[in-house]
């Protein structure tokens, strides 16, 4: 859940600025990709340890089930 609130409120905090002014380059918004990527490598890595600890799908408490 921390990751979750912690990627929620990063995600929040994106500069808009740049998107209407183009001379502005955001290293807020670099630090931000970085951090989306380790974000999404910490949820795929989850969603597979799940798939792996429960099954996919012919288990009775499986993953899709």
């Amino acid at each position: 859940m921390l990751c979750i609130i912690a990627n929620s409120v990063l995600l929040a905090s994106k500069d808009y600025r740049e998107v209407y002014d183009i001379s502005h380059k955001s290293e807020w918004n670099e630090l931000l990709e970085i951090f989306d990527s380790i974000f999404s490598a910490i949820f795929v890595f989850e969603c597979a340890f799940k798939v792996v600890v429960m099954g996919f799908v012919k288990h009775r408490n499986a993953y899709l089930k």
